[in-house]
């Protein structure tokens, strides 16, 4: 993973490093969940962004997990990778407590941030602060049609529709009866299938 932070009095640029400065109890930390549809990106290219995330949040130490991605690294292991890395920041040596936590993410970072709480919920394990996901890809499940009868999702450059097959067969190794498990698409938790 990688911190990022912002150096008050400094350029109007965000620090980067191991471990940032002042990190206690009471410092509200951000962490990011990168997108690129389980299977590209990485803290890296999402750089740009957590970097604006530092300098709009000067307070906060952002943290930008660096998850291992599919077709090499199938589910579960993406959103295993984001619980232990917020269970090391909250139980490891950081011990940032949960309430000083934020999720945040884009695409199928976003799809994280809502797995990685419901399965903090799922297993007793105290939930973050809040969430703050940009564009979440919340139902992987949904067939090609199911996307293209969405207006703002036909003309996507990043995903097109097209590809949705070939990117969720990645994501599950093959196992299409998996897209209605919650932990995949939890825009569908909570409800019945």
């Amino acid at each position: 993973g990688q911190w990022l932070w912002h150096e008050r009095g400094g350029p109007d640029s965000a620090a980067e490093g191991l471990r940032p400065p002042a990190l206690g109890p009471e410092t509200p930390v951000l962490l990011y969940f990168h997108g690129g549809a389980f299977v590209s990106c990485s803290p890296q290219t999402h750089h740009s962004i957590t970097g604006r995330l530092a300098r709009l949040l000067p307070g906060y130490r952002i943290f930008s997990v660096d998850y291992r991605l599919s077709p090499e690294h199938p589910f579960p292991c993406a959103l295993d990778d984001c619980v232990a890395a917020y269970r090391w920041l909250t139980e490891g040596p950081p011990q940032v407590p949960p309430h000083r936590v934020t999720f945040s993410g884009d695409s199928a970072g976003g799809n994280l941030c809502f797995t990685v709480a419901l399965y903090c919920a799922l297993h007793g394990i105290p939930g973050p602060a809040g969430i703050a996901a940009m564009a979440p890809w919340l139902n992987p499940g949904l067939s090609p049609a199911d996307y293209l009868q969405r207006e703002e999702s036909v003309d996507d450059p990043m995903l097109p529709a097209s590809k949705l097959p070939d990117i969720l067969h990645a994501y599950l190794h093959g196992d299409l009866s998996r897209p209605e498990c919650a932990l995949v698409s939890p825009g569908l938790a909570g409800t019945s299938h």
